[in-house]
């Protein structure tokens, strides 16, 4: 039981570090001018390599306590749906994902989105790349949110499986397209490598989440992508809370909910616990 609280500890406290590396990183590693990276910036060397050391700990960490698949049972029988903490969780973290992209359709519409500045003091306008492209990247934020919101409700008032998560990693895949179209215009790879890690990683968990419902669930390599998950919506969170951001945020918080109600061994697991 353990486990189920010191891994995603271990994952808050890298998280932490990256969000100090990533913070120093904005503050000391651009040119104030021309906003194009300063070579040799010790926290934007140092950032990269947490993140690589983070995933690499966190693999072995789950690697020790969790089995590599599942017994083929139910959707009901594989998480503890009578935690009721985790599934408000699951719930709230959804509805984070759907706000945040409430927030890109009407920063889309209006050219710019609201954002909460790094240190919390004030509100910030973010540049959202506005048109065609910003209305479908927020609208698929809203959708995927929608979904996983939705399987929370529906997982916890009947025991038919979910299948609707298998939509929550199609509606996140398109929007990396999307996005990925628009922010490699930039050529300051620095400047969004942690929100487009961000959503490959969110992707890889949802996915694997998704799998529990066809009765395909890997805890392990779940588990692995939903810490890193979380490791780089806290780090991202160094640049503003960001509808970027606080849909890396919502994704990370239901899926560490979710982790937390995965009975590993199925029901006879359960059962001995």
């Amino acid at each position: 039981m353990k486990h189920r609280f010191s891994i995603p500890a271990l994952s808050v406290c890298f998280g932490a570090v990256g969000f100090l590396l990533r913070l120093l990183q904005n503050r000391t590693g651009f040119e104030p001018d021309t906003g194009l990276p300063i070579p040799g910036s010790v926290p934007a060397i140092l950032l990269p390599i947490l993140l690589m050391a983070a995933a690499g700990i966190l693999y072995l960490a789950v690697r020790r306590v969790l089995p590599k698949e599942m017994p083929e049972l139910p959707f009901s029988r594989q998480f503890d749906l009578s935690n009721r903490t985790g599934l408000f969780s699951a719930l709230a973290g959804g509805c984070i994902m759907a706000l945040s992209g409430v927030s890109e359709i009407v920063g889309a519409m209006g050219g710019s989105a609201a954002a909460v500045s790094a240190d919390g003091m004030e509100i910030v306008s973010v540049n959202t790349g506005a048109g065609g492209s910003g209305l479908m990247i927020g609208a698929l934020s809203v959708a995927a949110g929608v979904c996983l919101a939705a399987a929370v409700i529906a997982c916890r008032k009947t025991d038919v499986p979910p299948l609707i998560l298998l939509a929550v990693p199609v509606c996140l895949l398109a929007r990396l397209i999307l996005v990925y179209r628009l922010r490699s215009a930039n050529p300051v790879l620095a400047d969004y490598y942690l929100e487009i890690l961000g959503l490959m990683f969110l992707i890889l968990a949802a996915y694997r989440l998704s799998g529990f419902a066809v009765q395909a669930g890997r805890p392990r390599i779940f588990s692995f992508y939903a810490e890193v998950t979380a490791v780089l919506a806290l780090s991202m969170l160094a640049d503003g809370a960001a509808p970027s951001a606080l849909l890396t945020l919502g994704g990370a918080l239901a899926l560490t909910a979710f982790q937390q109600m995965l009975r590993p061994g199925g029901e006879e697991a359960f059962k001995e616990e």
